[in-house]
């Protein structure tokens, strides 16, 4: 049975790998997620500004031509402050570690499962905190 918080729940999804943003949009659909995508982080960018309503989640990839994940999570989270950001990187798990210490990170290649588990991690964090307020 489908979870009724998915339901309205919206992920950006950011990655200049075409073929790995529209898999990623399929899986997080079928969970019953709202997916938007972006191939850069410049459409991003265009996303988080005319987007109506809150976006929950960014998944973006940290190795970006003309803009990183980690200055997109920053400008991400002047439009949306309490939302979660989860990186994706093909940097080892060491390299990765180093540039983004106590961070959400997914390492490519990863799986349909392991992404749904980061997500439903991130959001439980993301509801705990708006619990909180």
């Amino acid at each position: 049975m489908l979870d009724s918080g998915r339901k309205n729940t919206t992920i950006l999804v950011v990655d200049d790998e075409e073929c790995l943003l529209n898999l990623i949009r399929i899986i997080l659909v079928q969970e019953g997620y709202t997916v938007l995508t972006a191939e850069s982080a410049e459409e991003a960018l265009q996303i988080m500004q005319s987007h109506t309503g809150a976006i929950d989640i960014l998944l973006t990839d940290m190795r970006m031509p003309n803009m990183n994940g980690g200055a997109l999570a920053g400008a991400f989270k002047t439009f949306f402050p309490t939302s979660e950001v989860i990186y994706m990187t093909a940097y080892s798990p060491e390299d990765a570690t180093l540039r983004l210490p106590g961070k959400a990170v997914l390492f490519k290649p990863f799986s349909p499962d392991l992404l749904c588990e980061m997500v439903n991690k991130s959001l439980a964090g993301f509801f705990q905190r708006k619990l909180d307020v």
